[in-house]
């Protein structure tokens, strides 16, 4: 899942915002291109991937994907949010090509929610076995953006189109906060991203669907990246819950409540916004966290009082 991500906490890059003469010239060059009407092909655009802008986008999102929080090793793809040039459904459609060199219209993005590619997907219903099968069999279902791009409003066409009038679908995690269209499946065996579980709206819904489906967030190599993560969280809280268990039947003492409430704190370090799915850890610790406050609470009195410490509380 992605993280709400503030786009001026990064300057905007200098080649794109006080445009060299090679920016300036493609964009003449757009504007010459498109002028006629739409055009056989899409414009060749290469300036928006420079290497300013490739720094402060990796900055921008701790050198993670944008979309799944997958974190970057080398290869990067510098995404336009709306398409350059073309957009799916739409044949008439030339693409957002006076946006590609716009920066608020870049996010960095891993290869698998950047372009279209055979995925098999992951639900909260399949089993190891059905997963295991997915190794063996072709995947025959495509997934991933390439130009996919929906809304609900009415779709800008051109330079003179408003763009505030579109109602895009998918979340810009630099615009929209993703907690209110996503969410996670906290009983399957694998990390499954789901829409929101009490939507405070029907397109709240419908946004985080399109968003899953788009980016193809529960295809499988994500899914066993984030399942490796949650697996980790799950074996420590269960040896927390375990030990104080075996703790309490010895009749229970401060001392091992203390140390499960620090051990609940040092999982912060899995919700860093530099962490590869910090969203979900975030989401798993504090869940954890509130279960086992109130379990301290019951057996040794609210936290605060004699003999109870304060439960640290993950990281933002």
């Amino acid at each position: 899942m992605m993280r709400k991500v503030e786009r001026s906490s990064v300057a905007a890059p200098a080649s794109l915002t006080d445009p060299s003469a090679a920016v300036l010239s493609e964009r003449s060059a757009a504007v010459t291109h498109y002028a006629a009407g739409l055009p056989d092909a899409a414009y060749g655009f290469s300036q928006y991937k420079g290497y300013d802008v490739k720094s402060a986008l990796r900055k921008l999102f701790k050198s993670k994907c944008a979309y799944c929080e997958f974190h970057f090793i080398d290869a990067m793809d510098v995404e336009h949010f709306r398409p350059k040039g073309g957009v799916e459904g739409e044949p008439l459609h030339p693409g957002y090509w006076w946006l590609a060199l716009q920066w608020d219209n870049l996010l960095p993005s891993c290869v698998g929610c950047n372009q279209r590619r055979k995925q098999h997907l992951v639900t909260v219903n399949t089993t190891e076995l059905e997963y295991a099968a997915f190794q063996s069999k072709n995947p025959r279902k495509s997934a991933g953006k390439g130009n996919h791009f929906p809304v609900s409003g009415t779709r800008a066409f051109g330079p003179a189109d408003s763009l505030s009038a579109e109602t895009h679908d998918i979340i810009d995690p630099t615009v929209d906060d993703p907690e209110l269209f996503l969410s996670w499946s906290t009983t399957s065996t694998f990390s499954v991203v789901l829409p929101p579980i009490a939507p405070s709206s029907p397109a709240h819904t419908k946004r985080g669907l399109a968003t899953i489906n788009v980016f193809a967030l529960n295809r499988t190599t994500l899914v066993q990246l984030r399942t490796e993560v949650l697996r980790e969280l799950r074996l420590q809280a269960v040896e927390i819950e375990r030990d104080l268990e075996e703790d309490a039947v010895h009749g229970g003492s401060a001392f091992a409540v203390g140390n499960a409430l620090r051990r609940v704190g040092a999982l912060k370090r899995f919700c860093a916004p530099e962490k590869p799915f910090s969203a979900m850890a975030t989401v798993f610790v504090e869940e954890f966290a509130d279960r086992l406050l109130k379990r301290v609470s019951q057996a040794h009195g609210a936290p605060g009082q004699a003999g109870t410490p304060n439960l640290p509380q993950p990281a933002e």
